[in-house]
């Protein structure tokens, strides 16, 4: 039976992409001389030649091309650094014998599952033998949360994304070039994919001043002329000011009931039509409490239409949503004390 962890001041290795707007970026910031962390990045494990790192993605289940000597390097920072916890993010590259490893020396291994791993494009054969050896498994979604039960996890905890004041906060006013960049009836901020130009089609369609921000819009002629890039910062928070509207939805593939974006736009100060969702009606209430809801292309379309056309009931939302949360409870210093209180 392995030894509990020493009743000592916790200190943690997180192992995650750090850089800023991913969620282990977030958390890096959030860190507190209580709770210090130390940060392994990622994308360290991709490092390599880049022909080989394809054929290793492709053709070995997305294997990242040093995962072995990655995570030894974990295993063995974890076991002489004084750690308490080691938390990863996501597909981490750690295999299951770094994590037995450490479990071994009385660290508490946890995982934050931003991705679900039963979607093709974010699946890795390595990660699955590693998966079941967690401590804990949290998850965004409760979706997944019995598959990861069945898988053998041995401690599944539902845990939603947040929002990080230092980044996500109603912008101050912008000047009048930036006004005229982003001015637009409604905004979308997200990658495109199939399923999401099908949903958008009908809104596309009407007068409205769309503006979608994001990866690979422009790969699709439907969305090829509301194609904005990608905005990061304090262009990200422009794009959000800048609409009237936001839309604020998951992807399907993923089973998302929530994303980071349903917490990150009530804070920047959005008006919102959200995907009618369990998870979404919990955060946010009844419809027209905080938000609009949409179940359908079509009703997207009416609901955005209806807001765009109603300054009172825009500036309402727009408050309550904010006022309910953006508050201490949804931040991501809350999600980085969960993940250490196990």
């Amino acid at each position: 039976m392995r030894e509990p962890a020493p009743n000592t001041a916790i200190r943690a290795l997180l192992v995650a992409n750090g850089d800023h707007g991913h969620v282990g970026g977030h958390l890096v910031s959030c860190a507190t001389a209580a709770a210090p962390l130390t940060l392994i990045d990622t994308r360290a494990a991709w490092q390599g030649p880049r022909l080989l790192s394809r054929i290793l993605f492709h053709f070995a289940g997305k294997r990242p091309i040093r995962l072995g000597s990655f995570s030894a390097r974990v295993a063995a920072l974890g076991g002489t650094g004084g750690f308490t916890h080691v938390i990863t993010t996501g597909i981490a590259p750690v295999t299951a014998r770094a994590l037995v490893k450490l479990r071994a020396r009385g660290l508490r291994t946890v995982n934050f599952l931003t991705d679900d791993p039963w979607n093709p494009a974010n699946g890795a054969a390595h990660f699955w033998s590693t998966l079941s050896q967690y401590d804990v498994v949290f998850s965004p979604r409760s979706a997944n949360l019995d598959d990861l039960r069945k898988h053998g996890c041995r401690d599944v905890r539902y845990l939603p994304f947040a929002y990080n004041p230092a980044d996500h906060f109603v912008e101050a006013a912008a000047g009048p070039e930036e006004r005229t960049k982003y001015a637009c009836d409604v905004t979308f901020i997200g990658g495109a994919d199939a399923q999401r130009v099908e949903l958008l089609a009908p809104l596309l369609a009407t007068r409205l001043r769309c503006h979608l921000y994001g990866g690979y819009w422009d790969n699709f002629a439907a969305t090829r002329a509301y194609a904005r890039g990608i905005v990061l910062d304090r262009d990200y928070r422009l794009a959000v000011s800048g609409a009237r509207v936001n839309i604020c939805m998951g992807r399907l593939a993923n089973r998302d009931g929530h994303a980071m974006r349903s917490y990150e736009l009530p804070a920047m100060g959005a008006a919102l039509v959200v995907e009618d969702t369990s998870e979404h009606r919990a955060m946010f209430g009844a419809d027209e409490a905080t938000v609009l809801y949409y179940q359908t292309a079509e009703n997207l379309a009416a609901q955005v239409t209806r807001l765009c056309s109603d300054e009172a009931l825009r500036t309402r939302l727009a408050s309550a949503v904010r006022e309910r949360v953006a508050t201490g409870e949804n931040t991501y210093a809350a999600r980085l004390q969960a993940l250490l209180a196990v």
